[in-house]
């Protein structure tokens, strides 16, 4: 054995040293990690779920979802997690059913039973989520439609000539099949209608979902059948920006749109073009950490923080064995590949034609949800 290999082996010995203690701890975490518990069979289906958005002339968004739950087993409660894209920010709340409210009250748990007509929210800032969550008392057979109203505001993406609404409606974290959606996007109107103004809608090629828009009525209407589980559904609308009634800028008054530079021109034809930034369309849609199956069984996000928590450290005692074997145990490495994720494309249809927006808006119960 040559003297250079030699002069490796006291540091690969010392790393090993380090590393062992480490390793066998991580290994018998992860022995006496308990493990997730089984999701139970869900405990309803999903007929009908119906969104309507409402464009205010300040350029707040009123949403509404209709959720239709048909119970095959008692029901305790349900959730929708929604997504905030960009600076968008979510308030006024409110959970009823049959037109009766529900009291806010607690603190938004899945898979527990809490009083019957009641409900809690939360922010997950660092996923780009809003979570809602209600209670109540399904009896086996029975159906039950759940009303979910909030207001987004800065929302809406305001250029010089165009303003365009990006709202997630069906997210990926449904984990049940949608029989049926209906959407409906209402756009207020100023009094400043010119010839040419642009009303469209933008919907994604093969996803299901097709829209319509009624120039004339300023309603952009759209539906989709047979929404499989892990599928999520969004809808762009541009309209003309004089449809709204701003405050001026500099005016001091509060203003509820994301101002841009340039007239939108641009970004309408990237719609038209199937044009869309990956990242910006999936933000906001990964929930706020509880997938439905902790839900519907019961369980909690501990069994899975520590199994995370021994992974990650099973990576970085792989990362730090490659760092000292690759490099003889005694410098690093000078130099190492970075890989970059590239940003996809789609083909997406519309009124007219389009993509998914770039705009990153929010709302539509478009990150998930479901029910135990």
């Amino acid at each position: 054995m040559d003297d250079g290999d030699h002069s490796r082996r006291p540091g690969r010995r010392a790393a090993l040293a380090l590393m062992a203690p480490a390793l066998g701890a991580a290994i018998a975490l992860a022995g006496l990690a308990p493990a997730p518990a089984a999701a139970a069979a869900p405990v309803y289906t999903l007929p009908e779920t119906v969104v309507t958005a409402d464009v205010r002339d300040d350029g707040t968004v009123l949403v509404t979802e209709d959720h239709t739950f048909r119970f095959t087993g008692e029901g305790h409660g349900a959730y929708v997690d929604v997504p905030l894209g960009g600076d968008s920010s979510l308030s006024d709340v409110r959970v009823s059913e049959n037109g009766t409210p529900y009291r806010e009250e607690g603190t938004p748990e899945l898979g527990v039973e809490r009083p019957a007509g009641t409900y809690a929210e939360t922010s997950c800032a660092f996923a780009f989520t809003h979570r809602i969550v209600w209670y109540f008392d399904a009896a086996p057979g029975s159906t039950r439609t759940f009303r979910v109203t909030y207001t987004l505001a800065d929302a809406v993406e305001v250029y010089r000539e165009h303003a365009f609404l990006h709202l997630p409606v069906w997210g990926a974290r449904w984990q049940q099949p949608l029989d049926r959606l209906w959407v409906t996007v209402r756009v207020p109107d100023a009094g400043r209608k010119r010839e040419g103004d642009v009303y469209a809608a933008f919907t994604e090629t093969g996803s299901g979902l097709t829209a319509k828009v009624d120039a004339s009525t300023r309603v952009t209407t759209a539906q989709a059948e047979n929404v499989r589980p892990g599928t999520l559904l969004a809808l762009d609308v541009a309209f003309p920006t004089r449809a709204l009634d701003l405050p001026e800028e500099g005016s001091g008054d509060r203003r509820s749109d994301r101002r841009s530079d340039g007239d939108g021109d641009s970004q309408l034809q990237a719609l038209r073009d199937g044009a869309w930034d990956d990242e910006r369309y999936t933000r906001g849609t990964g929930g706020c950490g509880s997938a439905e199956s902790s839900a519907e069984s019961g369980s909690s996000d501990g069994p899975l923080l520590q199994i995370a928590l021994v992974v990650a450290g099973l990576i970085a005692l792989s990362f730090l064995m490659n760092r000292f074997w690759g490099s003889g145990g005694a410098r690093p490495r000078s130099s190492y590949r970075r890989s970059h994720r590239g940003h996809g494309s789609s083909s997406w249809s519309s009124s007219g034609s389009g993509s998914s927006g770039s705009s990153d808006s929010g709302g539509g119960g478009g990150g998930g949800g479901g029910a135990w």
